[in-house]
């Protein structure tokens, strides 16, 4: 067998593979007579079919079919003489040879990139100090307490805080778009729900008064069609309700899960919650920046067949997410995951080679906690931590999550931390960059 490897462009490799005319010609004549042994066609008896006849019947069908079983066992052969990593499968050009020439193919494939781990002292992390204050505890029992507001019918003009429900219809130049209907919608004025402008030309509408709403829609908006068009929507109000928040009384504390009814249990329940939501929130910035910083100390390739398979994945989680058919996945467009993709993808090939450098294996505690908190709300949590603990498939996704975790604590460690103090509300709006 004879190798060659061409460098084509980027991460792309184009492999040829020369194989002599005697070992496929023999493996030809070989299946050949095994299919002689047992061929029925009229006028022979079965196993006594001429070799002539055999190989006028059979004979193209199987110089295809030895050709694709030569492929599939030398191909891995070829890229692990030539120690060649690929990223994805091979696109194949091949064709049977004539008698007595030797068979060739070309396999075509990007590669992983090949780099060097940067390093990871030079990383710089904010790490928010938080005290919580008074303010954040009754913040919270405020959004505690607006959860279980009614929404009562008024007769006066919608104000921001109000709900209205609307039917709507949306038209671009007179016609009509998909997505732009509606029936009986509630919506909160000033909850930002709607496209920007929607919801602030609602003000002061009243039940039973139609409105014309100018839209215009932003030059990035998820749907293609509808970038930077202008639209107007027919709205039709139905009814302007406002809220009616509940008494802060034992009924209430109760119905917030506290069994004493006090309202000093209430809050010391909302500080614990609150303390531990803020322990969450900086562990997240930090693994958000520590991410952020791999990717950016790590200029590498990245091969388009993985970034292709991430913008589909995403673009399947999408369409999953707001109850598309399989049929309307292709109507998102592909540019607008694409540089969600490529992040996903670069961090991926860093922290692969920062688990395989530092062999980092997955550290069983934490797999077994990661379990835990996936099952947690489901009755028979005890049972579910059993099955996956004890199932070794069913375990590797948590093997994976516990690699890269304990990789971001690698990093972190390794990083220059330096501290900052924030109130909650501000670790709250925070975003790494």
């Amino acid at each position: 067998m004879q190798v060659s490897v061409e460098k084509t462009k980027g991460l792309e490799r184009k492999v040829t593979v020369q194989l002599p005319a005697e070992q496929f010609e023999s493996a030809c004549s070989e299946r050949l007579r095994s299919i002689a042994k047992t061929a029925r066609l009229d006028g022979f008896r079965p196993g006594k079919v001429p070799h002539n006849v055999v190989q006028k019947k059979y004979g193209e069908s199987v110089r295809h079919e030895v050709l694709n079983d030569l492929i599939k066992n030398t191909y891995g052969k070829a890229i692990d003489e030539k120690q060649l990593k690929p990223a994805g499968l091979p696109q194949i050009d091949s064709q049977p040879p004539l008698a007595g020439q030797d068979v060739k193919y070309t396999a075509t494939f990007e590669v992983f990139p090949e780099f060097e781990l940067g390093d990871l002292s030079k990383i710089k992390i904010t790490k928010p100090q938080v005290e919580i204050a008074a303010k954040d505890i009754e913040d919270t029992l405020a959004r505690l307490r607006k959860q279980r507001a009614e929404w009562v019918e008024v007769d006066r003009a919608a104000k921001t805080g109000d709900q209205v429900k609307i039917d709507f219809q949306g038209t671009i130049d007179g016609e009509a778009f998909e997505g732009g209907e509606g029936k009986d919608v509630p919506l909160e004025l000033g909850s930002g729900q709607m496209i920007e402008g929607f919801e602030s030309q609602l003000e002061g509408i009243k039940a039973g008064e139609q409105r014309d709403l100018k839209i215009k829609f932003p030059k990035d908006y998820h749907a293609e069609p509808l970038r930077g068009k202008k639209a107007v929507f027919a709205c039709q109000c139905k009814l302007v309700m406002e809220q009616k928040l509940p008494e802060m009384d034992e009924e209430f504390v109760k119905a917030c899960g506290i069994e004493d009814g006090k309202m000093e249990s209430l809050r010391d329940k909302i500080r614990e919650h609150v303390n531990l939501e803020s322990e969450q929130r900086v562990r997240s910035y930090m693994r958000e920046q520590a991410m952020e910083g791999l990717i950016a100390q790590h200029k590498i390739d990245l091969p388009n067949i993985m970034i292709d398979g991430e913008i589909e994945s995403l673009r399947q989680q999408t369409a999953k997410r707001l109850g598309l058919k399989e049929v309307d996945i292709d109507k998102l467009p592909r540019d607008g995951f694409e540089e969600r993709a490529r992040q996903r993808v670069h961090l991926a090939l860093v922290l692969t080679k920062l688990t395989q450098e530092k062999e980092i294996k997955p550290d069983q505690d934490r797999v077994k906690t990661l379990v835990e908190q996936a099952v947690a709300q489901y009755p028979n949590a005890d049972q579910m931590v059993q099955y996956y603990m004890s199932n070794p498939q069913a375990l590797r996704h948590f093997q994976s999550m516990a690699v890269e975790d304990q990789a971001v604590d690698l990093v972190l460690e390794a990083a220059k931390t330096s501290d900052k103090k924030m109130s909650f509300e501000e670790l709250i709006n925070l975003k790494a960059s």
